[in-house]
């Protein structure tokens, strides 16, 4: 039996990060509901010397209802308050060189509450003079910090941030509307409803689901 159990064990290692013979790693994790840990999705990331790229199949949205993907990167993440189990807090701490950066447009959930959410964010060139500034190569849509510098070490996290049910769902696509709802967001701001645009107003919402990729060794 316990020969078993580490067999078990050990598949399941494999087919959780998978090494491809283009140098390519892929890590399978769940999609979490922020309120309560509940799995409603699965998640494969897929790590290149230059880019990760992924997609993540989810459940449990709202019919009709949009959401849009964001990253936050922790290129250091053996720095984090609790070494490669980083929290929000972590991306104050310089040494961690944390990133957040928005990843996907509006993405509508079909009759089922089903999405797929496909993103795909490059490495950042090296720091620039100066400080602060780095780059050309920040995607737009760059929130805070130096986006992604270590595509095969840093940990990765993709938040699903809900928009509500869209009044009018020619918005998909739209990039101008779409522009209307981006803000920075965190998990305690309360969502809006996009029901009522203005243009003047500034939109946030709140992060609903959400998958870590762990740091690889």
């Amino acid at each position: 039996m316990k020969t078993h159990l580490i067999l078990l064990l050990a598949l399941t290692a494999v087919l959780a990060t998978n090494a491809r013979a283009d140098g390519a790693v892929t890590q399978t994790d769940p999609v979490l509901r922020t309120a309560d840990s509940v799995w409603v999705g699965e998640s494969q990331l897929i790590r290149h010397k230059n880019r990760i790229h992924v997609i993540a199949r989810t459940t449990d949205l709202d019919p009709g209802s949009a959401v849009t993907g964001w990253w936050r990167v922790y290129n250091r993440p053996q720095h984090c308050a609790v070494p490669y189990a980083c929290e929000f807090s972590d991306l104050q701490n310089p040494k961690v060189d944390g990133s957040q950066l928005h990843a996907t447009t509006l993405v509508a959930a079909d009759a089922e509450g089903k999405a797929t959410i496909v993103a795909t964010l490059y490495r950042t060139a090296a720091k620039a003079e100066g400080g602060e500034r780095f780059a050309d190569t920040l995607p737009e849509g760059h929130l805070n910090g130096s986006g992604l510098r270590r595509p095969l070490r840093a940990e990765v996290e993709l938040l699903l941030a809900n928009h509500g049910k869209l009044a009018d769902p020619d918005i998909v696509g739209n990039e101008a509307a779409i522009a209307q709802l981006l803000t920075p967001f965190d998990t305690q701001i309360e969502c809006f409803d996009p029901n009522l645009p203005n243009p003047g107003r500034s939109y946030r919402c709140g992060v609903i689901q959400k998958v870590n990729h762990a740091a690889l060794d």
